[in-house]
């Protein structure tokens, strides 16, 4: 791999880049089961003495922009510093006259992607939930198909990961392979931002902080019936919550907690 200062294109895996910068899945509180019932055991145990942060899980679609250093954007007719992307696919990258119009993902993000600066030498992806618009929950957060996007992550990635087997990758993410930032590095991260180009990246809505969680499935039920209302309304919406995302300071935890499993598993009809 060449760096593009000299003026020779270069030739950047794409696919490697997209499993580098995947979001890795978030497990489910207590294990799931057949017919998607949760079962008893706690499969996503929190350290203790470690406070915990709840936020409002989004129902909407993952979103990810992908931010090349300074020291190697893909040199193609002309020099492309960031790519956008869904959950599995990368959408578009910067100068692209066509791209893929998916759930609006790129018509939300690309004017953060103009904005956002870029690292040295690291390559940094950061994670959006884009909802409303013609996502399937939508009528819970609009009536009139507005689209809205909030921050919950952010990861800087060595341009070495690149080097590896594509299958290496994918492990490598799977196994907290990409350095995420912490709450306070995020809150740091994100004031840094605003003094610096203006921009102000809102984050998913902060709900609690706690100590620990219920361990039985009825217990985190009740718990988690605290948060059925979202924090996202953008113009007339339902306003019915998905869930929450728990994790830790640090996010070497992190779990998510939906309604529908819980009401599934208990057999209760939500109000």
């Amino acid at each position: 791999m060449q760096d593009a200062r000299e003026g020779v294109e270069l030739n950047m895996d794409l696919a490697k880049l997209n499993s580098a910068t995947k979001y890795p899945s978030i497990l489910t509180y207590h294990e799931m089961g057949d017919r998607g019932r949760l079962q008893p055991s706690v499969q996503v145990p929190f350290p203790e003495g470690q406070n915990l942060y709840v936020t409002e899980k989004v129902d909407g679609t993952n979103a990810r922009i992908v931010l090349l250093p300074k020291s190697a954007p893909i040199d193609h007719h002309g020099l492309r510093h960031w790519l956008i992307g869904s959950r599995e696919e990368l959408l578009t990258a910067q100068n692209d006259l066509v791209y893929a119009p998916d759930y609006g993902i790129v018509d939300a993000l690309r004017p953060v992607a103009e904005a956002l600066p870029l690292h040295p030498d690291m390559i940094q992806a950061w994670y959006f939930e884009v909802f409303g618009g013609n996502l399937p929950a939508s009528k819970q957060y609009t009536a009139d198909k507005k689209i809205a996007f909030r921050l919950f992550d952010e990861a800087s990635i060595p341009m070495s990961t690149l080097d590896m087997e594509i299958e290496k990758i994918a492990s490598w993410r799977d196994h907290g392979g990409q350095m995420f930032k912490d709450q306070r590095a995020m809150t740091e991260l994100l004031g840094r931002l605003e003094i610096q180009t203006d921009l102000i990246l809102q984050r998913v809505p902060p709900l609690a902080d706690v100590p620990s969680l219920p361990t039985s499935i009825e217990e985190t039920y009740e718990w988690l019936k605290a948060f059925s209302k979202t924090h996202l309304d953008i113009g007339g919406g339902k306003g019915r919550a998905e869930g929450v995302v728990v994790r830790n300071s640090d996010r070497t935890a992190i779990a998510k907690l939906r309604f529908e499993d819980y009401e599934r598993t208990l057999g209760v009809k939500r109000g």
